[in-house]
């Protein structure tokens, strides 16, 4: 759709509105794995954006059809591709209410560092697997966090 829109090409709200379904049926799948019929909903529901975008790009030419269908394959095809995704639903049930920024853990940016000026201004911190550590609490708190740490940041360089 990026594609098409950057070319002048209107796509029409229903394929938006497939594409939010496709995403619902998506997390309800993800909710309830045995919910056979929200994978299947999602096919359906995908299926009818591709081809109503490839019926869209046709207006582009057939060489451009041609190389958006290759690409399309070749991702589909990739073994190598593996997206991993953070389970949100730990996070919501922790973070009800509440402000929070996930900071990836460097060189630059110690574990210790991020909890000790985390502590200063009153916000909670949770280490994750990902090296990232997740600080939450009040929204004032979040924000001023945030500016400290720019500010810390920029006395490092």
């Amino acid at each position: 759709m990026v594609e098409l829109r950057k070319r002048q090409i209107e796509v029409p709200q229903e394929i938006m509105t497939s594409l939010k379904s496709a995403k619902t049926m998506i997390s309800i799948s993800a909710a309830d794995p045995n919910h056979y019929d929200s994978l299947i909903s999602v096919e359906d529901h995908l299926l009818t954006v591709e081809s109503a975008l490839f019926d869209l790009a046709e207006k582009l030419g057939q060489d451009f059809v041609e190389t958006w269908a290759k690409t399309l394959d070749d991702a589909r095809r990739d073994k190598h591709t593996e997206v991993k995704r953070m389970d949100e639903r730990p996070l919501r049930s922790l973070l009800k209410g509440k402000h929070w920024i996930r900071i990836k853990l460097s060189s630059e940016i110690s574990e210790e560092a991020v909890k000790e000026l985390a502590s200063q201004v009153g916000l909670s911190c949770q280490l994750q697997e990902d090296e990232r550590i997740l600080v939450y609490g009040g929204k004032t708190e979040v924000r001023d966090f945030v500016k400290k740490m720019a500010e810390a940041q920029c006395r490092k360089r």
